[in-house]
């Protein structure tokens, strides 16, 4: 159980009401200072590289033998777009 009243598992934090929480474990740093110009698919630009930086409290370990793997999925939040600036679907 979490303080929130839900249940990790695997990670993730399973609330009551079907939602979960993420927690932040670093930054990606990017050579796209603005939106501008950045690519919409990563396949447009396949010579751009970008890095994942973990904060300081985690330990470097949590990352052994990945570099087994072709491909990693990374969950993110877009925390310089201005808020109420995102186009709505329709």
């Amino acid at each position: 159980s979490t303080k929130n009243g839900g249940e990790l598992q695997n990670g993730v934090n399973h609330n009551s009401d079907n939602s979960f929480s993420m927690t932040e474990m670093g930054r990606v740093e990017s050579p796209f200072p603005q939106r501008a110009g950045c690519p919409r698919q990563g396949t447009v630009a396949p010579h751009v590289k970008s890095r994942l930086i973990l904060h300081a409290a985690y330990p470097k370990e949590i990352v052994d033998g990945l570099e087994a793997y072709s491909h990693v999925w990374v969950f993110f939040c877009f925390h310089l777009n201005p808020r109420g600036k995102a186009k709505q679907g329709g």
